[in-house]
């Protein structure tokens, strides 16, 4: 799937449609069609399958928010349960999180954010090296969160993730 974020914050889509990934409300390949969400921001992550994809928008009062679309039967939506959606739906945070990197995998999604109840962050990042070249922003206050099937980031447990779980800060990262 491709995306086109305009200047005004609307977004058309094109390729495959087969779980919504594309945002349009429907499950129908499409050429061009417009993405359900208003006041886009950036696209900052779309799954290596293109089964999903995730956008930052802005909300009313002013909050950015994160909003995904597509494949979701282990919860790497982040919506709360394990219903696919072809329409853009809220990643269900439980406190404001600044998001800075969003990774997608087929069945889970990872992000690297701040916890906090501002906008932006306090302290400026600097960059690490995550095996084997994927280099994120990262600092002393960011926050680990995960959500989809659990034995992808180390978790052993049966139960799939709906909801973003900020891990603690003893995660072992293997490649």
């Amino acid at each position: 799937s491709s995306f086109i974020l305009y200047i005004d914050g609307s977004v058309n889509s094109c390729g495959k449609n087969e779980f919504g990934e594309l945002g349009d409300g429907s499950g129908t390949d499409q050429i061009l069609a417009t993405v359900q969400l208003d006041g886009v921001v950036r696209l900052i992550a779309g799954g290596p399958s293109a089964e999903s994809a995730f956008f930052v928008a802005e909300e009313e009062e002013g909050y950015e928010r994160v909003w995904g679309t597509g494949l979701n039967n282990r919860g790497q939506l982040g919506t709360g349960d394990l219903i696919n959606k072809n329409i853009p739906e809220r990643v269900s945070f439980s406190s404001i999180v600044v998001v800075d990197v969003l990774s997608a995998a087929q069945d889970h999604t990872i992000a690297l954010g701040i916890s906090t109840g501002t906008l932006a962050p306090t302290i400026a990042p600097t960059m690490a090296t995550v095996p084997p070249t994927t280099y994120i922003p990262v600092c002393e206050e960011t926050d680990f969160f995960f959500w989809g099937a659990p034995d992808s980031v180390g978790e052993i447990s049966s139960v799939d993730a709906t909801r973003p779980l900020q891990l603690d800060g003893n995660v072992t990262y293997t490649s």
